[in-house]
């Protein structure tokens, strides 16, 4: 009992707040604790069991409509339908969010940077407290059902199916547990599944002289980048009057984040369509009969440094208020499969402070001059970050999904803050457009950022982390001496130390509003919001060339001036072509000036760069699939954006939409930097035998089951908005998308009700033996759009309706 109970104690480091205060009645309550924790466990029927049943009908496509008479048989039958499309790659999943990659997968810096934070965050009794304990009831119960419903597919494989992994020796049966671990995970995207920052935490943990567990520095890989498209367009917009929604998320293709497609239904209580991301059990993205919604990845902080003043005898002593504070540390044990197929044990410390673990700035940003414990100031710096402490991503997608109008749904979010690092974009049908960024940002005023300013060193690392970051503030790193610059409390915020729903930025309109990544200043161009904190993402800056082209393409459109319809506004129709006309807004505006410098300063070029200039001469100024050209382009641009005094016209706040404009090309030493750009991404196509006049379809592409499918889109750097990024294979092309569109979904309303169509851009099954394999991307390849049957009439009329009743013995 004593061994047990420290555990749980030690788990509870994930709250600070209430950290010391248990640590003081450790011994005097040792028994109570666990005595009550596990009657509450007990009484709320987490250790019974119960029987389960559920309707599934699979619609064209392979779109399941789970019907079910509460939460815990809508789980079930969701579980077991995922479960069914993408078991291996779920199975791996509930691998990785237990901390056993490294176990069963092999040593990689990934893997053991998962496994150990995973481990710290993801104990069961860290569960108990943080999350199911204060969890809406309907999401533990649809969590239960989920895991219920995965065992029963487990239990049922057909003969046959997931040959990838059907004899692995890590697949096994889950409970709400290994649910509730992937809601941990989901909760962690924004920082610390971040490689960056998960390396950044090991390097203080492993000791300098343990060669076999040493990390490779150079070797550390950057975070997939995540993003999205959003347009919510009101009735002034729209050619019907009736609001538009586009939901264009920018995800990974592959692995832990991929989405689903489901329509989930308990009558009465529940009626929403749309999709969910792997692990968790209800729908994050989609729409009701009243209302739809989409997020995007918000550019506000997430997490701030603070840099510990070291006592100059002991570096796990930091000062605070000029009183001396022990750093704590915590060792995690992780199992590691070598290579000669052994399992070996390893113990990686966390180390903690009051504001969060500890990490290695130098590793963060990539600068061994920053590097140390302490570093060459005596200092090291530790991460506070809300993810934390939110604990409200269930009740938060609960009550969004149940909620009964547009302001109980927007309500939902603003007060509870459980959306940890995404915009909301959403319309309904009486005709309103809104965006609001009601995610969690550290609670820091201007005037802390400026009086609480760190060494030297510190300020250096606030400097280099801008290009890191999606905000001109980059990562706030404050002076952790003093409580003055800790994070805010105000009571009218849910968790400790963010800034209050009431006080985030939010527009709510009959026009439009729109956001791609960058901050809420421009969500629409006509009412610039301004006057909010510095960490919460910035305004008057240079927005990205995406954003930029997300804007341009509503104005042409509302003006009726982009070659599309020749009505003015927008319709369902051409909101689809705008999202996927594949235009490239670093072509439109800068490719004529480059021809220009090929043209006139012929005796200055390269042979390679003239090359290029001969093959950007076809180029359309698109990604399709039939473009000559772009990828020429998208490589000379990945090195040319880096040039000083690159433009004639600066970015201009003013004039977001007509600068930064003009290429200095009569300037020689520009020139020259130019011309450099296009000899680089000549290298690339000769040094992976690709030729530079390719149709881009020819080599941007997936194989799927030997049949290989031409994609459209291109890089995020250059004002694409269907962005796409994929692996560069020596010989063969872009072969392998990593991410970008995703899943695309277009919402309205006519006198019927909700009208609503979709695409799923890489299909609903991740294994290849399923008939739902390509048969979306190859829709998605030819810009072709599926009607999404969420009206019954419409499921039961479905050509291709299966009924699948399941239920549990």
């Amino acid at each position: 009992m004593s061994k047990l109970n420290y555990e749980f104690i030690d788990s509870l480091v994930s709250i600070p707040k209430l950290y010391s205060m248990i640590k003081a009645l450790q011994k005097k309550f040792q028994f109570t604790i666990i005595f009550f924790l596990s009657f509450s466990l007990a009484s709320c029927g987490w250790y019974g069991n119960k029987n389960y049943e559920a309707q599934i009908r699979v619609t064209s496509y392979g779109i399941p409509h789970i019907l079910a008479e509460d939460w815990g048989d809508l789980g079930f039958g969701y579980g077991y339908q995922f479960t069914s499309d993408n078991f291996c790659e779920l199975a791996k999943h509930v691998v990785r969010v237990n901390g056993e990659m490294s176990k069963y997968f092999g040593r990689s810096n990934q893997n053991l940077a998962s496994d150990v934070l995973i481990k710290f965050f993801g104990k069961k009794s860290t569960i108990r407290v943080n999350g199911l304990l204060n969890a809406d009831k309907r999401m533990v119960k649809v969590s239960e059902g989920y895991a219920a419903g995965y065992n029963h597919y487990l239990e049922n494989i057909p003969q046959g199916m997931h040959q990838g992994c059907i004899n692995a020796e890590w697949l096994r049966p889950i409970d709400l547990y290994d649910v509730a671990r992937m809601s941990v995970y989901i909760t962690l995207l924004a920082s610390f599944s971040d490689p960056r920052i998960a390396n950044a935490v090991l390097a203080l943990g492993i000791e300098e002289d343990n060669e076999q567990s040493a990390l490779n520095l150079e070797t550390f890989a950057l975070s997939e980048s995540m993003g999205s498209n959003s347009y919510a367009l009101g009735s002034e917009v729209t050619q019907t009057g009736q609001a538009m929604l586009l939901g264009n998320p920018h995800y990974p293709w592959r692995g832990q984040r991929r989405f689903y497609q489901v329509h989930m239904t308990i009558p009465e209580e529940i009626n929403v369509m749309g999709i969910t991301i792997l692990g968790s059990p209800l729908i994050n993205v989609g729409f009701t009969e009243k209302f739809a919604w989409t997020h995007t990845v918000s550019n506000a902080n997430r997490f701030t440094l603070y840099e510990l003043d070291l006592n100059d005898q002991d570096r796990k002593t930091y000062i605070y208020n000029q009183k001396r504070t022990k750093i704590k540390s915590f060792p995690i044990e992780i199992e590691v499969k070598e290579n000669n197929g052994s399992i070996s044990t390893e113990t990686i410390e966390l180390h903690f402070s009051r504001f969060g673990l500890l990490l290695d700035a130098g590793v963060l940003l990539g600068d061994e001059s920053l590097t140390g414990w302490p570093n060459r100031d005596g200092k090291v710096f530790a991460i506070r970050d809300v993810a934390m402490d939110n604990q409200r991503i269930g009740a938060t997608i609960v009550g969004m999904l149940t909620a009964k109008n547009f302001d109980q749904f927007i309500n939902t979010i603003r007060n509870n803050l459980g959306l940890s690092f995404i915009n909301t974009i959403a319309v309904n049908d009486q005709g309103e457009a809104f965006y609001g960024d009601y995610s969690t940002v550290p609670y820091l005023t201007d005037q802390q950022l400026q009086d609480c300013q760190p060494s030297k060193t510190g300020q250096l690392i606030n400097r280099e982390s801008v290009n890191l970051m999606r905000n001109p503030l980059g990562i706030p790193v404050l002076a952790g001496n003093r409580s003055e610059c800790n994070w805010i409390v105000d009571p009218e915020s849910p968790q400790e130390g963010l800034i209050p729903g009431g006080q985030l930025a939010s527009i709510r309109t009959n026009h439009y509003a729109s956001n791609s990544n960058d901050s809420y200043w421009l969500a629409n161009l006509e009412n610039p919001m301004t006057g909010y904190l510095r960490v919460m993402g910035g305004e008057e800056y240079q927005v990205s060339l995406r954003t930029q082209l997300a804007l341009l393409q509503i104005q042409e459109r509302i003006n009726g001036t982009d070659g599309l319809d020749d009505n003015p506004l927008f319709s369902l129709k051409n909101l689809q072509d705008v999202a996927l006309a594949a235009r490239n807004l670093a072509g439109e505006w800068f490719l004529d000036d480059l021809l220009t410098m090929c043209k006139v300063y012929p005796e200055e070029l390269t042979n390679k760069a003239s090359r290029a200039c001969e093959v950007l001469t076809q180029w359309d100024k698109k990604t399709n699939i039939d473009s000559i050209g772009n990828q020429v382009f998208y490589l000379f641009w990945q090195k040319a954006r880096k040039i000083d005094n690159l433009h004639v016209l600066p970015f201009d706040p003013q004039k977001p939409l007509d600068t930064p404009k003009g290429l200095h090309i009569d300037d020689s030493e520009t020139r020259l930097k130019l011309i450099k750009s296009l000899d680089y991404a000549v290298d690339v196509f000769d040094d992976n035998l690709l030729p530079l006049n390719a149709k881009w379809g020819d080599i941007q592409y997936e194989i799927r089951n030997g049949k290989k499918i031409p994609l459209f889109g291109g890089g995020f750097d250059a004002g694409n908005f269907s962005a796409m990024r994929a692996k560069l294979t020596k010989g063969e092309g872009w072969s392998e998308i990593i991410h970008g569109n995703s899943y695309l979904q277009t919402v309205t309303w006519d006198d019927d009700g909700v009208v609503a169509e979709g695409i799923l851009s890489y299909s609903q099954s991740s294994d290849p033996d399923n008939p739902h394999f390509q048969d979306q991307t190859e829709l998605y390849s030819q810009k072709k759009w599926v009607k999404l049957p969420f009206k019954e009439k419409d499921i039961l009329a479905d050509p291709n309706l299966e009924i699948i009743n399941i239920k549990t013995d």
